[in-house]
């Protein structure tokens, strides 16, 4: 025996190329099985511990009124709760500081569930402070600003502290396991990423949502939490109870709340309702009053005119009477200008006739008569003239106490005029005064019933919400409606269905390698077979050599290739992975039970093949052995009874059929062989083809349109007008489009929801089904869905689907179609 043992390392060391071949073989079949068999394994241990350590919830509670704090806590006090905790999250726009604009999820940072991961940087101390999605920024931008943009509604603003956020970190959250970041009702519809603020950097004083993590069994949470293996059935069924109890839970805690609410509320009401009466009736009286001063300014403003009037009247009058007395001095003044002429022109004739008095003295004692006479009319005039000096002096001083009245008249009519005009400045001023009053009083009315209508208005919405506070519901979601969670699972399914099969073909090739070379080692040594079978080994001696042989080979070949495969494989698919997955680095993962398998199956392809090989061998006697092997007899082949065929054919290719026929064995390794190369050779080809035409299939069969662009609000005439100016746009069609989740049993899908008119739509989106027939498009209350999505959720045309927002706001349609989509 020790002999055959040299013999077996020594043949070992002459045939080392045939060695390495079966070893390097079974080292490629194990390391392809057990990488791509351990792989989804150690993915899931990875995130499992990733989750596990960064306490994903098991629960997450929502309700249309928010939880307070006093639901938290008796969350807490429930069974089998390792932890609650409330949550407070938003989507806003945000505007970076290069200027762009995306919508982000905000949430409050937590304590003991979901605690996020820091990348880079630390964690926010003050509430201006925050941390930022690793996938939205880079390292470099830790320290800018994130402003809230004034794109956001006043409503939507409300609900944070400040304006503004500065950076001081990146991290990664549980909650968003996927580079999928979920849709929302803002932007563009989709979560550019998501930020995590302090809890006061909101304005909230209640929680939007509530996270529970359960503790699995009586064990505790060390032990107990590993016997639930990542979305495993056992979890799955522990989950399902819960969730009727926690949807009543949830249920009473939202009820509880609600009644709470509505009580303030309406407390809150009534109180509105008595301070609006009583300023409506505070506000009536003082209007009230307001009307009673106006209408005493509008009595005294009447009698102010009537008073004014009566002024101007008499002021008119004395003007007339100023007038007439100013005529009658100036009649004065010419009469008394006529005496003087008068009294001039007698004094004249007095001096004339008295030079004629000395003229004629000479002759006086010619006519003493005559003299005597005009002596007699002198005197006469000289007293006439006095008489009319007087008369005129007399004048003069009526004149200058008529001018002194005048003067007198004049200052009185001046000062009867300054009062008119300070009267009449003091009416109009109380006109304005009047009016403003009027005028304050009627805003005052008006902005009375206005603020009445709007208080009341408010207590109607008021009403309204308290009425609708009894449609208050609550919402129990698991772990399957989170996008990460889900999406993980199906991916990490994919890993093992290749797994499942494709190392099947590395195996048959290994067999098959194994069974050709110890066949043809076995051949090759007839002779030393026969040999030491004469010497007396007997033929488990002489079998223990090729099995040694091959089972080194295969050993070595499957140690090598077991920690090879298990340490590379999982590292290059979680590498590959990395692209859409976020969690920690991956972890080996050694499965007794995996490579038990993996040698036995090594084992039974080297040794079982070389038993099937020496077993025909071994039977013969060895003076058998020890001579050449006859050649096998000949047979004639199906085709040489066909002579028409048989005899067309040219030597060699007589030879090769002959030989094809003769060594089934060969034909059967040789057909299979190049069967499985050509099927992965097809295989990829085919892969390749489908990737390449799927560009040019769907946009240019499916979707046929050029371009879209996103719209912050509805298209209005202007920007049609604008489209329908430009000469380079052919067409074009307004849609709604948004971003929705599809709620099924197989799970929750993201979709793309578009919805438009037929006539719209038609130029721009080719329905029609894979076989190409088309498809009518959806009514009112109808969808048609992709085949993909039709293929993974299980739905058939006639079935309805369910649809919710961000809001948790439903939609129920009925499939009609299934069209073709990439």
């Amino acid at each position: 025996m020790k002999g055959v043992w040299k013999s077996t390392f020594r043949e070992i060391w002459a045939s080392l190329g045939r060695f390495t071949a079966i070893f390097a073989i079974i080292a490629m079949g194990v390391g392809f099985f057990a990488g791509l068999k351990v792989a989804r394994e150690a993915m899931t241990d990875t995130v499992k511990s990733y989750l596990d350590n960064h306490a994903f919830y098991d629960f997450r509670l929502l309700s249309t009124l928010g939880f307070g704090q006093k639901d938290v806590d008796s969350f807490a006090l429930a069974e089998d709760v390792k932890a609650a905790e409330g949550a407070v999250s938003f989507d806003i726009l945000c505007r970076l500081e290069d200027g762009s604009q995306t919508a982000v999820k905000a949430m409050s940072l937590p304590e003991t569930v979901n605690t996020p991961k820091l990348v880079a940087g630390r964690m926010p101390e003050e509430p201006g402070e925050c941390l930022a999605d690793s996938r939205m920024l880079t390292e470099d931008q830790i320290g800018s600003v994130l402003c809230l943009s004034q794109d956001n509604t006043s409503g939507d603003l409300e609900n944070f502290a400040l304006k503004e956020y500065t950076v001081v970190g990146l991290a990664q959250s549980p909650l968003y396991l996927q580079y999928e970041r979920g849709n929302t009702s803002l932007g563009a519809g989709r979560l550019g990423g998501f930020i995590y603020l302090m809890p006061e950097g909101f304005a909230v004083d209640y929680f939007t949502e509530v996270y529970v993590r359960f503790r699995y069994g009586s064990a505790g949470e060390s032990s107990a939490r590993q016997s639930f293996e990542l979305y495993s059935e056992e979890y799955d069924a522990f989950i399902q109870e819960k969730t009727g109890v926690w949807e009543r839970l949830a249920d009473q805690a939202v009820q509880a709340h609600r009644q709470e609410i509505y009580d303030a509320a309406e407390e809150a009401l009534n109180q509105a309702r008595q301070e609006l009466e009583e300023k409506v009736g505070q506000a009536e009286e003082e209007l009230a009053e307001a009307e009673k001063g106006l209408a005493e300014a509008a009595a005294q403003l009447a009698e102010g005119e009537a008073a004014l009037e009566d002024a101007r009247e008499e002021l008119d009058q004395g003007r007339r009477t100023l007038k007439e007395n100013e005529a009658r001095l100036q009649e004065a003044r010419l009469e008394i200008a006529q005496k003087e002429t008068q009294i001039r022109e007698t004094e004249a004739a007095i001096a004339q006739s008295e030079a004629q008095i000395r003229e004629t003295e000479a002759a006086i004692t010619q006519s003493e008569a005559q003299n005597g006479d005009g002596l007699m009319s002198l005197t006469e005039a000289k007293l006439q003239v006095a008489a009319g000096k007087e008369a005129i002096a007399e004048a003069k001083l009526q004149l200058a106490d008529g001018e002194a009245g005048i003067a007198r008249g004049r200052e009185e009519l001046v000062e009867a005029e300054a009062l008119l005009v300070q009267k009449t400045r003091e009416l109009e001023e109380g006109k304005e005064e009047y009016a403003r009053g009027e005028r304050e009083y009627q805003e005052g009315l008006q902005e009375l019933r206005e603020q009445t209508q709007q208080a009341r208005e408010e207590i109607a919405r008021a009403e309204a919400e308290l009425a609708g506070l009894a449609k208050a519901q609550a919402y129990v979601l698991g772990r399957d409606t989170n996008i990460g969670y889900l999406c993980f699972q199906n991916d990490s399914g994919i890993i093992e269905g290749i797994a499942n099969i494709f190392p099947v073909f590395f195996f048959l090739v290994a067999a098959l390698v194994c069974i050709t070379t110890m066949n043809r080692m076995v051949e090759e040594q007839r002779t030393q077979i026969g040999v030491l079978k004469a010497l007396g080994f007997g033929e488990r001696a002489v079998m223990s050599k090729y099995v040694t042989y091959s089972g080194l080979a295969a050993l070595g070949g499957c140690v090598f290739g077991f920690f090879l495969g298990t340490w590379g494989f999982p590292e290059v698919v979680w590498f590959c992975y990395g692209i859409m997955y976020s969690a920690d680095p991956i972890g080996y993962v050694f499965s007794w039970q995996l490579a038990l398998i993996s040698l036995t199956v090594s084992l039974l392809c080297s040794i079982g093949t070389t038993w099937l090989s020496c077993r025909v061998e071994l039977a013969q006697v060895p003076a058998l052995l020890m001579r050449p092997k006859a050649p096998r007899a000949g047979k004639r082949v199906l085709l040489e009874r066909l002579p028409f065929l048989w005899k067309r054919l040219g030597f060699l290719r007589k030879v090769s059929l002959r030989n094809i026929f003769r060594y089934k064995k060969r034909l059967f390794m040789m057909v299979v062989g190049i069967s499985g190369c050509t099927a992965l050779l097809v295989t990829g080809f085919g892969v390749k083809d489908s990737i390449a035409d799927i560009g040019d299939r769907q946009f240019g069969e499916i979707q046929t349109y050029d371009c879209g662009m996103t719209l912050k609000e509805d298209a209005d005439g202007a920007l049609r007008e604008r489209l329908d100016g430009m000469e380079a746009i052919a067409g074009y069609t307004c849609v709604m489009e948004k971003n929705m989740d599809l709620e099924a049993q197989a799970g929750v899908k993201s979709v793309y929801l578009v919805t438009g008119t037929k006539e719209g739509m038609e130029p721009f989106l080719n329905l029609h089904t894979e076989k190409g027939e088309p498809i009518d498009y959806p009514g009112t209350g109808e969808a048609v869905i992709s085949n993909k999505l039709a293929e993974d959720y299980d739905i058939r045309i006639g079935e309805r689907i369910t649809l919710r927002d961000s809001d948790r706001k439903e939609l129920s349609v009925e499939v009609t179609g299934i069209y073709e989509n990439y």
